[in-house]
């Protein structure tokens, strides 16, 4: 995403909750609403939100390489599925142990669909999180 690091402030979402990355729920706007009059204390819970500011943003740009990571993966098993498949029609045009390559190779391709699966629901989950994170980061620079 081109918003890890440049300071992208122009996504706008108005919910008060968030849910971390690993599912923990968390509730800043409440410290938020019920903010000190206090100067001091209001730095404190200032200097807590950038720290959680930061460690969203850190967060969205790690899950966003792993994204990357992933579909690099998901390129390469599709490429594989291909090559397997082609390879599956030209050993089935043989004589010479047709039937047994030929279950070989369909046990391959489905083994490598699976995995496109699996790999397309990892993708899914994370960008789910990546969501997760960019609105909990827009949440805390609505809130600055």
């Amino acid at each position: 995403m081109a918003f890890c690091g440049t300071g992208d402030s122009s996504r706008s979402e108005t919910k008060q909750t968030s849910v971390g990355i690993c599912g923990e729920k968390r509730s800043l706007s409440a410290e938020i609403h019920t903010m000190p009059e206090s100067p001091v204390k209001r730095l404190s819970i200032n200097a807590a939100l950038k720290k959680e500011l930061a460690k969203k943003s850190r967060e969205v740009c790690d899950l966003t390489e792993k994204i990357k990571t992933k579909d690099v993966e998901h390129e390469r098993l599709k490429y594989q599925m291909r090559n397997t498949t082609q390879m599956l029609q030209i050993m089935t045009r043989g004589n010479c142990h047709a039937e047994i390559l030929k279950h070989l190779a369909e046990k391959q391709v489905k083994e490598i669909r699976n995995q496109l699966q699996d790999r397309d629901a990892k993708i899914e989950a994370l960008e789910r999180k990546i969501q997760i994170a960019d609105y909990s980061l827009e949440e805390e620079r609505q809130r600055k």
